[in-house]
């Protein structure tokens, strides 16, 4: 009996020590297949903010002005980031912002776009000029805001031929989104993160 329990032993350890060389084996092998797969951080936000802009939202396309105005101007937002796509359907410029309040906006075509406070005119290339003026920006106005001094976006989209950034005054940024031609578009403040997205129709 002591005999086989001595066999038994050496058994069991020698398919212990099997069993560890196997397993060191298929993790040599596994390791780039891992490595290759990571995903990394930028990765990640970029295919989230894919994901979030390709989302339907509510509400009528039109080409009559709109907005959403109060009055009050107690939101202080920064722009952190103003992106376009071509999706199924529609052309999207969505502009994202950090900081306390929810942004309000006035929207519509302008035949001559001039900009805020100065009254200069504003190339907007394309055929049709549709501003989109947002308010409770004034943290834009700070001298390491993202989009100070950048008059032109590189943009273009589908249908969207650029989009101009002509300034903050006073807490409200002003944009014209060129266009092809005058097309239904509607305007819509979405949460977490807060946006104002533009759809434009096709």
């Amino acid at each position: 009996m002591k005999h086989q329990s001595h066999a038994l032993t050496i058994a069991l350890l020698t398919a212990s020590a099997l069993g560890l060389a196997a397993c060191s084996a298929e993790d040599s092998i596994s390791e780039p297949s891992g490595a290759a797969a990571t995903v990394t951080t930028a990765d990640t936000k970029a295919a989230a903010a894919s994901a979030e802009d390709d989302e339907q939202v509510p509400g009528e396309y039109s080409t009559e002005p709109t907005d959403t105005f109060s009055g009050e101007l107690t939101s202080e937002l920064r722009t952190v980031d103003i992106r376009s796509g071509s999706h199924e359907g529609y052309d999207r410029v969505v502009f994202e912002f950090e900081g306390n309040g929810t942004p309000e906006f006035h929207a519509g075509y302008s035949d001559e776009p001039l900009q805020q406070a100065s009254g200069l005119p504003v190339d907007v290339p394309g055929e049709a000029a549709l501003e989109i003026m947002i308010h409770g920006t004034s943290l834009d106005q700070t001298p390491d805001a993202k989009y100070a001094g950048k008059p032109t976006l590189g943009l273009a989209s589908g249908n969207i031929k650029e989009v101009t950034n002509s300034g903050t005054f006073e807490a409200v940024s002003q944009y014209f989104i060129g266009l092809d031609k005058q097309r239904p578009y509607k305007v819509t403040v979405l949460e977490y993160p807060t946006r104002v997205v533009v759809d434009v129709q096709k």
